[in-house]
């Protein structure tokens, strides 16, 4: 199963937001796009999520259009974690996290997602209470619990937009690492991000959105180039291979010393 973009088009008004884009998001696969601020990226996101229908082109999982899927249905296939979740009743930290829940309870998959994103000490809390970070936990907790709920045959897709926006280090490092190992078992990933070096190192594939069209898409060897993030970011900066896994990282060029 397959998540398929082909020939996506998308305005607001007379400001073109995507034009012409395709791509394939594959099961057991880490995706990342990158890309400056206004380039689709979130826009896209929600196509692929079910909320928003393109003008033109079309969205399909497993052959099927993303239309014609009941939000049930979609709802077994994919979680989605919005780039700025926000709940404004005084839910607690565990009934949020159950909202992901599919199917009968499983309280032992609330735990361990609670656990997975350091929360467990926090279940009984009011989800208001919580800082901007621990908010960003909790809802990849139900995504997670979504994920593993599924009744679904096939392991489901993990779609996040900006997913360690909020995060600090150590949680970006669980994060990346618990994305990894759903991957690992099957589940196909696609996250938005701005940390070029994040996606590198942790992606399979990166697709470059540039003024609403696909710029660049490979894995992060031939995608990751200074020729790229200069057309695409404005900067300047070096390309150095990580001293571990050889991947790509980006260095900003460093001023000139002012003696």
């Amino acid at each position: 199963m397959t998540y398929l973009a082909q020939n996506i088009n998308f305005s607001r008004g007379t400001r073109t937001i995507l034009q012409d884009v395709s791509f394939e998001i594959r099961r057991a696969c880490v995706t990342t796009m990158i890309g400056p601020n206004g380039a689709g990226k979130s826009t896209l996101l929600k196509m692929m999520a079910g909320e928003l229908a393109p003008d033109a082109g079309e969205l399909r999982l497993n052959e099927r259009p993303i239309s014609e899927w009941s939000p049930k249905e979609l709802a077994q296939l994919r979680a989605v974690v919005p780039q700025s979740p926000s709940l404004s009743f005084d839910f607690l930290v565990q009934e949020v996290v159950q909202m992901g829940l599919i199917g009968k309870p499983k309280d032992r998959l609330v735990d361990q997602a609670l656990h997975d994103v350091g929360l467990q000490r926090q279940a009984a809390q009011k989800y208001t209470s919580l800082s901007g970070g621990e908010k960003q936990r909790v809802h990849l907790a139900r995504a997670l619990v979504q994920v593993l709920s599924s009744e679904n045959t096939s392991p489901p897709f993990f779609l996040l937009d900006e997913p360690s926006a909020s995060l600090d280090l150590i949680y970006t490092e669980k994060l990346m690492n618990l994305i990894s190992d759903l991957s690992n078992n099957g589940v196909g990933v696609f996250m938005i991000m701005h940390d070029v070096n994040l996606a590198s190192v942790w992606s399979d594939q990166i697709l470059i959105l540039h003024e609403g069209t696909i710029l660049a898409e490979g894995p992060p060897e031939s995608v990751i180039h200074a020729e790229n993030l200069e057309r695409c970011f404005n900067v300047n900066a070096s390309i150095i291979p990580h001293p571990q896994t050889g991947r790509p990282v980006m260095l900003p060029v460093a001023p000139h010393q002012i003696d």
